[in-house]
């Protein structure tokens, strides 16, 4: 963590002569940072290494303040390097992470908005098809109605023509009669007009 390595820089920077506490220290802090790669830790122990065995850093004495602070600001340098580097990374993912919720929040802002118009495009559709089924229902009781009086028209007519064919066939008979009527009224005039009744 960034934490761990600033403390470590710290210690390193006070420190004036115990390589030791300075080792556990890196040790401690590559154990626990997982943005540092492995090649950046085995430079560092590299020149810690190299720095022993020239023996500017040992355990035995304090070593010359200038010897010193070159060889342990080699790894302080690369220590502070390896922390920019760390942080631009973090920042670099604070950035793509807040990108990363904007547009989230922007598709649910488009999401939300396509539910609302769906939602208003259902009710419409909803209230037109009930438009149409009142309008059908009502289409359906004229139709009955009309059904209805056009039944009872033709009933009437079929009634009306069955009485006026047999308006016509008494009609017929009728005449008939009065035809045999005339006609036998016609025979009795002359028959009464004849010299033979005189």
């Amino acid at each position: 963590s960034l934490d761990a390595m600033d403390r470590a820089i710290i210690e390193l920077k006070k420190m004036d002569h115990s390589t030791a506490q300075a080792e556990m220290l890196l040790q401690k802090t590559a154990a626990h940072s997982k943005m540092v790669s492995v090649g950046e830790w085995e430079q560092v122990w590299r020149v810690l290494a190299q720095s022993k065995k020239t023996g500017l850093l040992q355990d035995s004495g304090a070593p010359e303040v200038a010897a010193y602070t070159s060889h342990m600001g080699g790894i302080i340098g690369m220590l502070e390097d390896m922390k920019d580097k760390i942080s631009e990374e973090k920042a670099q993912l604070n950035t793509e992470e807040a990108n990363r919720g904007h547009a989230y929040e922007l598709s649910m802002i488009d999401l939300s908005d396509k539910v609302e118009f769906d939602k208003q495009i259902r009710g419409e559709k909803a209230s037109a098809r009930a438009s149409a089924n009142k309008g059908a229902a009502e289409a359906d009781g004229e139709l009955s109605e009309t059904t209805a009086v056009r039944n009872e028209d033709v009933q009437f007519l079929s009634d009306h023509n069955a009485e006026c064919k047999k308006n016509s066939e008494e009609f017929e008979m009728r005449q008939e009669t009065r035809a045999e009527e005339v006609k036998a009224l016609g025979k009795a005039i002359e028959i009464l007009s004849s010299d033979s009744v005189a």
